[in-house]
């Protein structure tokens, strides 16, 4: 139901709406007041959201809420939980962000992200290349071998992690439950959705680049990991090399050098 509302709310102030939100404090307090008119109203009057007839008698009408009950009993069904803005378990960064969802939907462990383990998300342009080069694969090893820290995944770039403790998945909801380990936190965003970097760049301590090209995705990713404060780790590379281009202009530019496990190791026990 809430995906309905959020698809149609060119009408509300988002600020209004946030305020609405908090009101409520929960996704269930929203589907069930969603099936009853007269507080639906009266909670939309109290809170100076405006909204024209046509489209309140479409929140209230019957296809609507058929709809709403549909998609919380698949969510439901898969066992997926929500997150609101609120909650103390939405990622501190990305609440401050102009992008951030008024709720995501989550499948596995929370308390994954309450853990005092450092969190890292290791990148690399070219995997391939990776495993071609003894150096950097011995890291890549390393960090996929790692129980002391949490990795983070994110499916839609195929990321070479794969024993991942944290991942996103920015598709439908088609994923079995087999396919979610028990000791596994899984996000579930829309596709093209407008927080994907932002929501990766909060669930991590450690931004890990083993080898990367100049592209707009990492890009954005290194501008974002700057903004929250959060540090860069790359390794040095052939400077003629495109495959470590963006690496190098990095490490010039005062990213954090490693060039072996004990540099990890400082960055990963660093309290």
């Amino acid at each position: 139901m809430i995906f309905i509302w959020l698809s149609r709310m060119k009408e509300f102030d988002i600020f209004k709406f946030i305020k609405f939100l908090k009101a409520f404090n929960s996704i269930e307090n929203i589907y069930k007041f969603s099936n009853n008119s007269f507080l639906f109203k009266s909670i939309l009057i109290q809170n100076s959201l405006k909204i024209s007839d046509s489209l309140f008698n479409e929140f209230t009408s019957k296809i609507f809420k058929e709809e709403s009950v549909q998609i919380y009993r698949n969510l439901v069904n898969q066992d997926i939980k929500f997150i609101t803005f609120f909650s103390k378990f939405y990622p501190v960064e990305l609440k401050g962000t102009i992008n951030a969802p008024l709720l995501l939907l989550v499948s596995g462990d929370l308390n994954i992200l309450e853990t005092e383990r450092k969190k890292i998300y290791m990148y690399s342009s070219n995997i391939e290349y990776v495993k071609n080069n003894k150096y950097l694969y011995s890291l890549y090893r390393y960090i996929q071998e790692n129980q002391n820290i949490v990795k983070v995944n994110i499916n839609a770039n195929k990321s070479i992690i794969i024993n991942d403790d944290v991942d996103i998945f920015d598709k439908d909801f088609t994923l079995k439950n087999s396919d979610i380990k028990d000791n596994k936190l899984c996000f579930f965003i829309p596709r093209k959705s407008l927080y994907k970097e932002e929501l990766i760049c909060s669930l991590y301590d450690y931004l890990f680049i083993l080898n990367s090209n100049f592209n707009i995705y990492m890009c954005e990713i290194v501008s974002l990991t700057l903004d929250f404060g959060k540090n860069i780790l790359t390794i040095p590379g052939n400077i003629s090399d495109k495959n470590c281009s963006f690496s190098n202009y990095l490490l010039r530019d005062g990213a954090n050098v490693i060039l072996n496990k004990k540099d990890l190791d400082f960055f990963i026990n660093k309290n």
